[in-house]
């Protein structure tokens, strides 16, 4: 019961944290260098940048292929699962 739960928020939360990179990014050129050094084509790193989504749109539909979970783990953020696992265990090994 809980994982399917943490897993729905954790996918929230990691939409909201695109959507914040997204926001930060500011310019228009700052937008496209950003998702080419990503991975994508110029081109499209263009079409996506001028798109009129909002951010959380943004988020959900074209940076969700770019900006992938081991990116935002390699700059820190564990996904809520393994955190409570491993939180778990922990706790188990203290009170048993």
């Amino acid at each position: 019961m809980y994982r399917y739960t943490v897993r729905k928020l954790d996918s929230k939360l990691r939409r909201r944290i695109r959507a914040i990179i997204w926001k930060q990014w500011k310019s228009i050129r700052k937008k496209e260098e950003s998702l080419v050094r990503l991975g994508c084509p110029r081109d499209k790193a263009h079409s996506y940048v001028c798109a009129r989504q909002g951010y959380v749109r943004c988020a959900v539909t074209l940076l969700n292929k770019y900006i992938r979970n081991e990116h935002l783990k390699k700059k820190g953020l564990l996904s809520m699962e393994e955190y409570f696992d491993m939180v778990s265990v922990r706790f188990m090994n203290t009170y048993v």
